[in-house]
């Protein structure tokens, strides 16, 4: 049928190109055809045959028709899917959506290559045959009602302007929504982890050597909470030093022992001894003293984390437990009860043992 039908259309042509035009007439005004996308789809011969016999369908079919029909008078031919131009907005610029998806045939001429036809029969400023048959397009009459893409039904009043449905506008609202929430979600996991990473930065590289010996000491407690290790903080430094370098190398201990020493001269010492000793100091002496004291920090920390399983380290290092024992406590003192009242000691000294050290050993 299909091949007897392509005969019978072509009778009148004598060249390969007289064919193809005579197929693309038939299809867009002698045959009959109407444009619809609300017929059944399908790729096999008998849905072909149906539209040859009911003539009516959509871009897709019309281009598989015409392909199908040409092989069968002997032209070479292919389907190719894309878009059409779309719509001219201004002078330099178009807007292509998804209602302009298009389908066409191409047929190929010796000398010349693959050529586009249009054998869909509608005339939009979004779709229109090649200049080569642009003749025919003042035969078809122009439906500014027919959708534009392969899969649109037809539609009227707003949404034939390109307005969008209000389930379209909610299903964008809520992909939005769920986004938000999981980048929120995802920021409240690692907030501590980031403010971990932070505070330690800012303590070992404070610039005044007082601020510098305190932060260390601190970071080494904070340190050793996060891995699960004993850091009284109403415990004196000698005692917390002691408690924790026990089963440390003699190294390690002699890098925590320094860093304690450094401690209790900064805060024990003879009030103003420290400022003369920093003003006598030349500056390459006193980066020395903080690059060492930067060192010890690092061995005690390594020796710590090499103390604990591999799961351990990965839950300090992604969950701090200092981070979230800082944040207890702030949110007590935010909140003061009668449940903040009775762990009020162990939470202010864990929440300003920084601010606040212990002056008696």
């Amino acid at each position: 049928m299909i091949a007897q039908t392509a005969r019978e259309v072509t009778a009148g042509a004598s060249t390969p190109y007289e064919r193809a035009v005579a197929l693309q007439r038939w299809f867009r005004t002698d045959g009959g055809f109407t444009y619809s996308t609300g017929v059944k789809s399908g790729s096999e011969a008998d849905y072909l045959a149906q539209f040859l016999e009911d003539r009516i369908g959509y871009c897709e079919q019309f281009a598989g028709a015409m392909a199908v029909m040409a092989r069968t008078v002997g032209i070479p031919s292919r389907v190719v899917v894309g878009f059409t131009q779309g719509a001219q907005v201004d002078e330099e610029t178009w807007r292509v959506t998804v209602r302009d998806a298009h389908a066409w045939p191409e047929l190929w001429f010796d000398g010349v290559g693959w050529v586009r036809f249009e054998p869909t029969p509608r005339v939009q400023s979004t779709l229109q045959s090649p200049d080569y048959a642009a003749e025919l397009d003042a035969q078809v009459p122009s439906d500014p009602r027919v959708p534009r893409g392969i899969d649109d039904a037809p539609v009227a009043g707003s949404e034939a302007q390109g307005s969008t449905p209000w389930w379209g506008s909610m299903r964008r609202v809520l992909a939005l929504g769920i986004a938000l929430a999981a980048l929120i979600g995802l920021g409240w996991l690692v907030l501590p982890m980031v403010l971990r990473r932070l505070r330690r930065l800012r303590r070992l590289h404070a610039t005044e050597y007082a601020d510098l010996v305190e932060g260390a000491w601190a970071e080494i407690g904070d340190t050793a909470v996060d891995f699960g290790q004993s850091w009284p903080t109403a415990s004196t430094p000698r005692q917390a030093g002691d408690r924790l370098s026990r089963g440390m190398p003699e190294p390690v201990r002699e890098a925590l022992q320094r860093v304690r020493r450094e401690l209790e001269q900064v805060r024990y010492g003879r009030p103003g001894i420290l400022e003369e000793w920093l003003s006598a100091q030349e500056t390459s002496v006193l980066d020395e003293r903080k690059e060492a004291v930067r060192a010890d920090v690092h061995v005690v920390i390594r020796e710590i984390s090499h103390r604990v399983r591999w799961q351990t380290r990965i839950a300090a290092y992604c969950w701090p437990s200092s981070e979230r024992r800082r944040q207890r406590s702030s949110m007590r003192f935010m909140n003061p009860g009668p449940a903040g009242r009775g762990a009020s000691g162990a939470s202010s000294a864990s929440a300003s043992d920084e601010e606040r050290p212990v002056k008696a050993e």
